[in-house]
């Protein structure tokens, strides 16, 4: 009985996860508006923004000492966010160009391989964080000069409560994030899956719920090059956070499963740069492959 009520429950507070995450998106995205910043810089804002619920999640999996839950969910919604919604992207929008944006792809590419060298000693210790931390600082910079993104979301213009509310939601998405681990926790015991899967899978979905959210929203009113910054934007803040929570405590890699884990979000990213590199567009057919390689990755996650 508990299996089916904590299911329910995890899709609830993950729906809530979603639209406190979209609150906070809408008013980080009014204060940039407000002080003018680049479009480009907004795109990367909507990223670390929608990336907000994996910040909670990993603060609280660091709390509960099952860091396995954040590793997974970080390295599990690069997979996702690569394969599931930039693929469905690309799909149902046929054709999408990457034109002048192939060396900073490239450079993000480098980016994600990144982790699974720092892991080759078994952990992500601190140093590693700063490495981390200050490689999304140089791409951040590199993507503010060369992205084109020609407008942001449009979104009503409102008072400058957005700040209060901006920190409201942010607490709201930390308190949603520590019954959903907890949740998660309890139903660990009823399902053969590690922490490390279980994040990868399960919890990536439901904190990449924004992401889905504004893709869909870009969908709708054919922002194209806005859906593709996000997402970029979304994969690199995780990468980011993960850097940042081994400032905290370092990440032990104490399996294989880790390894792999790591090794699947470098081949995402590749197949994103490989793609976007041929012809300088991202063609229907390569949309439907990426959704494919993703289905795959869950398929053979799950059997491990």
């Amino acid at each position: 009985m508990f299996i089916v009520g904590g299911i329910v429950l995890l899709a609830c507070l993950f729906y809530c996860l979603g639209k406190a995450a979209d609150y906070v998106v809408t008013h980080a995205l009014q204060i940039a508006i407000h002080w003018k910043l680049p479009l480009s810089l907004i795109g990367l804002i909507l990223g670390l923004g929608t990336s907000l619920p994996e910040f909670g999640v990993g603060i609280q999996s660091l709390v509960s000492r099952v860091e396995a839950f954040s590793i997974g969910n970080l390295l599990g919604g690069i997979p996702l966010l690569f394969g599931l919604i930039l693929g469905l992207h690309i799909f149902f929008h046929r054709d999408v160009s990457s034109r002048k944006k192939i060396q900073p792809l490239f450079y993000s590419f480098l980016y994600f391989l990144v982790p699974m060298a720092l892991a080759l000693d078994g952990a992500i210790q601190w140093w590693d964080g700063l490495i981390l931390i200050g490689g999304y600082v140089v791409l951040a910079h590199a993507l503010m000069k060369n992205t084109e993104m020609k407008e942001p979301l449009r979104i009503p213009n409102r008072s400058m409560h957005h700040v209060w509310k901006f920190g409201i939601a942010l607490a709201l998405i930390l308190i949603l994030s520590y019954f959903i681990v907890q949740i998660s926790l309890r139903l660990l015991g009823y399902f053969s899956w590690s922490p490390l899967i279980l994040g990868a899978i399960i919890l990536a979905i439901g904190t990449n719920l924004p992401e889905i959210v504004i893709t869909l929203q870009s969908w709708r009113r054919q922002k194209k090059h806005l859906a593709m910054a996000h997402i970029l934007g979304s994969a690199l803040a995780n990468l980011f956070f993960l850097g940042f929570f081994s400032l905290i405590r370092p990440f032990a890699i104490l399996d294989s499963d880790a390894f792999i884990l790591f090794g699947w979000a470098a081949l995402f990213a590749g197949l994103f740069y490989w793609f976007a590199k041929t012809e300088h567009r991202l063609r229907r057919w390569e949309g439907a492959f990426l959704v494919s390689a993703y289905l795959m990755f869950v398929l053979v996650s799950s059997l491990i």
